[in-house]
């Protein structure tokens, strides 16, 4: 869901302002879509990781394994990541 509200972005903000509701609460910032756009770029991966898991009727050890593996090493790069992102904008 949240992987179709950043593509739709755009859309999302002329509907939620333009309407005199109470969808006014509902406004995203700058702020909050590029963090959207992060939690995306972490899920994702586990997103296909799952997709293609459930595909197999019957998946093997090392399927198994090596996806978990995979996501696993995914965690770590965005860790280091975010790190880095850190460790640049404190003086």
């Amino acid at each position: 869901m949240i992987e179709r509200a950043i593509f739709l972005r755009k859309a999302v903000d002329i509907f939620t302002r333009s309407i005199e509701t109470d969808l006014n609460k509902y406004i995203l910032s700058s702020k909050e879509w590029d963090q959207a756009e992060i939690l995306l770029s972490i899920l994702l991966p586990f997103k296909m990781v799952s997709d293609h898991l459930e595909q197999t009727t019957r998946p093997g050890i090392e399927r198994v394994f090596w996806s978990y593996e995979t996501m696993f090493n995914q965690i770590d790069r965005i860790e280091a990541k975010l790190n880095s992102v850190d460790q640049r904008r404190e003086p």
